[in-house]
């Protein structure tokens, strides 16, 4: 079986542009596009997005709620690991 390797490209919808987001949110979503790759999820935490994306962790929350506010993102609390999982909207339900 051959692996395929990671895309050096990120694709960002049109109307993701057209939301009219904030910078923050507009670089977060990005990001997470970036490292959810074709499973559509990412499992980094509010510390380490803020830290790559070069935001405040504060800003990251608010750019979070902003992203889910337009639908793009969904946030599942997954308590038995502390932890968050951020899924693009694209793939809710895989």
């Amino acid at each position: 079986m051959v692996e395929s390797k990671p895309s050096k490209y990120t694709r960002v919808p049109n109307l993701v542009d057209d939301l009219s987001l904030s910078p923050a949110a507009f670089r977060l979503y990005v990001h997470i596009k970036r490292v959810a790759g074709d499973k559509g999820k990412c499992w980094e935490g509010q510390d380490r997005l803020a830290e790559i994306c070069k935001l405040n962790t504060k800003t990251v929350i608010r750019a979070k709620r902003e992203l889910q506010a337009a639908g793009l993102i969904s946030i599942c609390n997954m308590s038995f690991i502390f932890r968050q999982q951020i899924v693009l909207a694209d793939h809710i339900g895989n």
